[in-house]
C-alpha cells in the first residue's frame, strides 16, 4: 500500500511501521480560481499561507535531498 506524505501523518500515532520510500513521486495542488477577476487579498494570502504550510509539512516528513 503506497500513501502520500500528508496522509501518512494523520496515522503515525497508531503504532504503524512507516518506512521510507525512495522513488520521486510528484504531489500537485491545485487551486481553480476564476479567470475573469482578480484574486482577493485574502484568497492570495490564503494561497500563500497554504502553499507555506504544505511545504513546511513535507519538510518535517521528507529532508531536502532525502
Amino acid at each position: 500500500m503506497q500513501i502520500d506524505p500528508l496522509s501518512a501523518r494523520v496515522f503515525a500515532d497508531r503504532n504503524l511501521a512507516i518506512r521510507p520510500f525512495t522513488a520521486e513521486l510528484n504531489d500537485t495542488f491545485y487551486m481553480p480560481t476564476p479567470q475573469e477577476q482578480p484574486l482577493s487579498r485574502l484568497a492570495r494570502a490564503f494561497m500563500g499561507e497554504f502553499r507555506a504550510h504544505i511545504s513546511a509539512s513535507l519538510l518535517d516528513i521528507v529532508p531536502p535531498g532525502g
